[in-house]
């Protein structure tokens, strides 16, 4: 979580600069629907996220998530063009779905057990 956390929360900041810089009269549009585009992503997809939660398990759903988000970082690194932004953004509401349903399915005691075995293996 902390990884996927450090890769997401520079990637909207650093194009935002870019943006600024390149178009700025329009920069703040852009990063307004750069900004709600991927949570109404989230709203569509979530049900359909904890439906595939229960049948296909979770791991295959946090691949899901950290491949949308590596796909995201890479694109916006090859282009700052407003349109690919705005769509690859949309990457980011998929991978806020997946974390925003699995996350709570994390039982406090299985973290619990996983933070003991570290602590041990140490």
């Amino acid at each position: 979580m902390f990884l996927f956390q450090l890769g997401n929360a520079a990637a909207l900041p650093i194009m935002a600069g870019l943006l600024a810089a390149r178009l700025p009269q329009t920069a703040t549009l852009i990063l307004s629907v750069c900004i709600f585009a991927p949570q109404f992503v989230v709203v569509a997809i979530a049900p359909a996220i904890g439906r595939r939660a229960e049948s296909w398990g979770r791991r295959p759903l946090l691949v899901l998530c950290l491949l949308a988000l590596a796909v995201r970082c890479a694109s916006f690194a090859a282009s700052s063009e407003p349109a690919l932004v705005i769509a690859v953004q949309l990457l980011d509401g998929i991978s806020a779905a997946i974390l925003g349903v699995l996350v709570p399915s994390f039982s406090p005691m299985s973290c619990a057990a996983l933070a003991i075995t570290i602590w041990r293996k140490e």
